[in-house]
């Protein structure tokens, strides 16, 4: 799409408002009772269609080939036509709805004075924004705020609600959304928890800054909705690889190395099941972290997906680690450098590609691939080798802080998310026996 220059801009203004101001008359003649219903609604509706082909003309109109949601864009200060303030809908139809209402709406209500702040208060989203900007500078690291900004786009930014100004916003708001989005399965426990805790971060920036001076989510709890999510845990499963799964994968990736040696993201999986790395580690080790006695787990590579760029960063919780080094892991790191040494060198990175790091998203889709390819789809993550590793150490009777420190979490932390019962049924029936044994002695 060419960009519109001045002249054309002012042009394609001027009909636009005159469409927008004409269809607020014939809706307001409607209501008054004082023109016939059937050629106003013509008149509406060719003045629709003008709005609509006047925009299209100024700014972006696309459907998304990834996702199929429909997406525009709308005035905004300081920017020029084709760009500007950014509207996505799933339907064709509720794009075109909002654009309309734009120019019928919103754009005369910014330009009048305010009458008790009713409709001229910043919209939810306009108010989360500047209170994302101070959270921003608590957070540690650009990962979380890159988290923050997933969790803000994937809940409020095209979302109805986000849009509401902030003033009109009440309890029963705030519960028709949740519970709409609940119910609609968008949420399990874990997401409610993010929603609810930006929406209560959002009001309390705005009461301080004194936009509104009610509080709307005085008298709600995060149990109010969290009950109603579904309570249905992963199995262990769903969680992790199983000791069968993970000597499948050794076996196929030792039949992989014959047939294609120097294809280097296979051998990040088989690291990835001798000691639970997370995948940006993995992606970050180099080959000076890698000692006669251990692994020195210092840095990880990190994703920014606003720049979709790749940097390196610290390993979570900003805790380095050392991990040991046994016989087979030792035996690891020197097959991989004889590959290297014979397909065209070392350099600083233990898994490199022309001299760089491979990046994550690299790691994870060959981990997908190598499982789809065994059983025809992908069971888990390259994170599912942690939860097993952590799990069986655990279920061994190994210390839990020996475990934890070795996996880089808290005790708390490790008991929780990475401690589930591995022992095969025939242990357990062991185990029984051996109980029932003492009673009967």
């Amino acid at each position: 799409m060419e960009r519109p220059d001045t002249l054309e801009i002012i042009k394609l203004n001027a009909t636009l408002k005159f469409s927008g101001d004409s269809i607020k008359r014939l809706y307001h003649e409607i209501k008054n009772g004082t023109l016939d219903l059937v050629n106003v609604q013509e008149q509406i509706d060719m003045n629709k269609t003008q709005i609509l082909k006047t925009h299209k003309k100024m700014f972006y109109y696309k459907q998304s080939q990834s996702t199929g949601r429909w997406y525009s864009f709308l005035p905004k200060e300081g920017v020029k036509p084709p760009n500007g303030k950014k509207i996505e809908y799933a339907t064709k139809e509720k794009l075109d709805e909002k654009i309309i209402g734009y120019y019928v709406e919103e754009e005369n209500l910014k330009k009048e004075k305010p009458k008790g702040g009713l409709r001229n208060a910043p919209s939810f989203n306009d108010v989360s924004i500047e209170w994302r900007k101070i959270k921003n500078l608590k957070l540690k690291t650009e990962n979380s705020i890159n988290r923050y900004d997933s969790d803000f786009r994937r809940f409020f930014m095209y979302s109805d609600f986000g849009e509401t100004p902030i003033n009109q916003i009440n309890e029963n708001t705030i519960n028709v959304f949740m519970l709409e989005a609940i119910r609609s399965g968008k949420l399990c426990k874990e997401a409610t928890k993010k929603m609810f805790s930006y929406i209560k971060g959002t009001i309390r920036h705005a009461r301080i800054e004194k936009i509104i001076t009610e509080n709307p989510v005085e008298f709600l709890a995060l149990k109010d909705f969290t009950h109603l999510c579904d309570s249905k845990e992963k199995s262990t499963e769903e969680k992790q690889y199983s000791d069968d799964d993970v000597k499948q994968m050794l076996s196929f990736l030792g039949k992989q190395y014959q047939d294609n040696p120097s294809y280097i993201p296979n051998y990040a999986i088989e690291l990835a099941v001798y000691t639970g790395m997370r995948v940006g580690e993995l992606s970050g080790l180099k080959w000076s972290d890698v000692g006669k006695e251990s692994i020195h787990i210092q840095r990880s590579i990190k994703h920014n997906p606003e720049r979709n760029e790749y940097y390196i960063g610290d390993v979570k919780n900003n805790k380095p680690r050392h991990f040991p080094l046994d016989e087979t892991t030792s035996n690891f790191f020197r097959r991989l450098k004889a590959v290297y040494l014979k397909h065209g060198g070392l350099c600083e990175w233990v898994f490199a590609r022309d001299g760089q790091y491979i990046n994550t998203r690299t790691l994870s889709s060959c981990n997908k691939a190598k499982w789809k390819q065994l059983h025809g789809k992908a069971k888990s993550g390259i994170h599912g080798y942690r939860h097993r590793l952590s799990s069986n150490l655990r279920t061994r009777g190994y210390s839990a802080t020996i475990v934890a420190s070795m996996m880089g979490h808290s005790v708390q932390t490790n008991d929780k998310h990475y401690n589930r019962n591995t022992a095969t049924m025939e242990e357990m029936t062991s185990m029984i026996k051996e109980e029932h044994m003492i009673l009967s002695a």
